[in-house]
């Protein structure tokens, strides 16, 4: 899918257009959607271009590279 430079993001919070929305409260006690900008200069889709989409994936790895413990990567 193309998105144009000037393309805007449209936010639709109407649960009433969900499907499929049930979760099995067995299972599922909350949940929670979170979304956040940590990587200075970049944008987010979908307006970052295919470099800027490499260069978040070089420093994510970089990053993750660091890590100890059980988070470490392997």
């Amino acid at each position: 899918m193309l998105y144009l430079q000037d393309a805007k993001h449209v936010t639709d919070l109407d649960s009433s257009k969900l499907t499929n929305g049930e979760f099995d409260s067995d299972f599922v006690l909350s949940s929670r959607v979170r979304t956040g900008r940590s990587i200075r200069g970049l944008r987010l889709p979908p307006c970052n271009d295919r470099a800027e989409r490499r260069e978040v994936e070089r420093v994510l790895v970089n990053a993750l590279a660091t890590f100890d413990g059980p988070l470490k990567v392997n």
